[in-house]
C-alpha cells in the first residue's frame, strides 16, 4: 500500500483556527500551520507503512507494536496518534483529536478525509456486554439535543448507511447508529471515557 498524501494535502486537510502545528520537511525547514498535528523533529525514512498508529509519550512517538519510533515537539502524555508518510516522503504525525467544538467525541472513525481518526474493531464485547452498553446510550440520547445534518455516513465496518444526525450530551457528542450499528451489531467496545459517561459497570 503507497501513501497516499502530499505534505501539501495534509497542510490542506487539516487547516484549522484553533490550533498550530509544526513539521520539518525534506529540506529541514520549519513550518508553521494550522490543525492537529505536531512537528516531527527526527522521522527515520524506513516506515513501510504508509500510516501507523501509536502514542505520543513525553516527546516521542512510538507505535503499537513498538516498530517505529519519531521525536516531537510537544510533550504529551500518552496521547493516541497516527504515523503518516505522505507521498514526498515526509513523516508527519498527527494527533488524534477528542474533541470537536469543545465536546468529546466518540463513534467518528478514520476517512479519506479524517485519516487521523481510529478504525472500530469488532467483536471486543460479548452479546451481555453489548446488550447492555446499547440500552444505557438508548437512554442517554432520550436526554439529548439531537443536530441534523447532510448526507448519510457509512459503515466503517460494511458500508451500509448508518444516519446522518449528531447526539449532544453535556459534554459529548456521537453519531447517529453509533449504538445499533456499531455497538449492538459489531460489538465495538467504546472508549473508557464514554463508558465513565454512561456510567457503565462491567458486570452489569
Amino acid at each position: 500500500m503507497e501513501p497516499e498524501y502530499s505534505t501539501k494535502d495534509l497542510i490542506t486537510a487539516f487547516e484549522n483556527p484553533k490550533v498550530c502545528w509544526f513539521f520539518k520537511d525534506l529540506k529541514e525547514e520549519q513550518h508553521i500551520y494550522r490543525g492537529s498535528a505536531f512537528a516531527v523533529v527526527s522521522a527515520p525514512q524506513d516506515m513501510m507503512e504508509p500510516e501507523i498508529e501509536g502514542r505520543i509519550r513525553e516527546n516521542e512517538f512510538v507505535s503499537v507494536d513498538g516498530t517505529y519510533s519519531a521525536k516531537v515537539a510537544e510533550s504529551l502524555h500518552a496521547t493516541p496518534a497516527v504515523a503518516i508518510k505522505c507521498t514526498d516522503g515526509v513523516v508527519i504525525i498527527l494527533k488524534i483529536p477528542d474533541q470537536i467544538d469543545g465536546k468529546r467525541i466518540e463513534g467518528y472513525w478514520y476517512s479519506s478525509r479524517n485519516p487521523y481518526y481510529p478504525t472500530p474493531k469488532p467483536n471486543e464485547l460479548s452479546e451481555i456486554e453489548a446488550q447492555g452498553i446499547y440500552h444505557l446510550i438508548k437512554e442517554k440520547e432520550k436526554e439529548c439535543e439531537i443536530i441534523y445534518t447532510r448526507g448519510d455516513s457509512l459503515s466503517r465496518i460494511d458500508k451500509t448507511l448508518v444516519g446522518s444526525n449528531e447526539y449532544h450530551h453535556d459534554n459529548w457528542l456521537w453519531p447517529e447508529g453509533f449504538a445499533e450499528h456499531y455497538v449492538l451489531k459489531y460489538k465495538v467496545r467504546p472508549s473508557k471515557g464514554f463508558l465513565a459517561f454512561l456510567n457503565w459497570q462491567a458486570n452489569e
